[in-house]
């Protein structure tokens, strides 16, 4: 009987994590779809959803760092965190190509934007961690349940954050540089 259970729960959660699977692939098609329907480029979609690999090795790292596990808990946070990642690429992005469009050059329109967008950039991503920390401490009844959710939005944001703040306005010039020689 014990054994007929275990079977069944390796099936259960097998089939949870195919479909966790789906589920983040789904998010970020339809994050790009959208994206790509906002800046009409798909460059400027790829430079945003960029922060999300880097996003995922910082949730791999905080899991393997606090010897947590890659489980549904932790997949939820990376969903989470993907939508954060992506909200603070989109700010800056998006006012990049404001001021650029202002007459800025490159440069100015990159320094300008990150000088303006840091702090509620920072002011968000750290309200955020330390909202999701009593979470990732696994504080409470039931904590540890929750525990790798918590460890992976706060692991994974801190990458994202400092992935966000300054590789991305990085690409963004690079390839708003080349637009300008055209």
């Amino acid at each position: 009987g014990a054994q007929v259970i275990e079977i069944d729960g390796k099936k259960e959660v097998s089939q949870a994590m195919r479909e966790l699977l789906f589920a983040v692939g789904l998010s970020l098609f339809l994050i790009f779809i959208i994206l790509y329907l906002q800046f009409g480029s798909m460059v400027h979609s790829f430079i945003i959803m960029l922060a999300i690999p880097f996003g995922l090795v910082g949730v791999l790292l905080s899991l393997y760092l606090f010897d947590s596990t890659l489980s549904l808990n932790s997949g939820l946070g990376f969903i989470l965190l993907s939508g954060i990642a992506c909200a603070h690429s989109i700010m800056l992005v998006e006012m990049i190509l404001t001021k650029k469009k202002a007459g800025c050059s490159a440069y100015d329109a990159v320094i300008e934007t990150v000088r303006e967008r840091i702090r509620p950039i920072l002011i968000t991503s750290i309200t955020t961690i330390l909202g999701m920390f009593p979470i990732a401490l696994g504080v409470g009844e039931g904590g540890k349940v929750l525990q790798p959710l918590g460890i992976a939005v706060c692991g994974g944001l801190w990458i994202s954050l400092l992935f966000s703040l300054f590789i991305i306005p990085a690409l963004e010039y690079s390839y708003l540089l080349r637009e300008e020689k055209r």
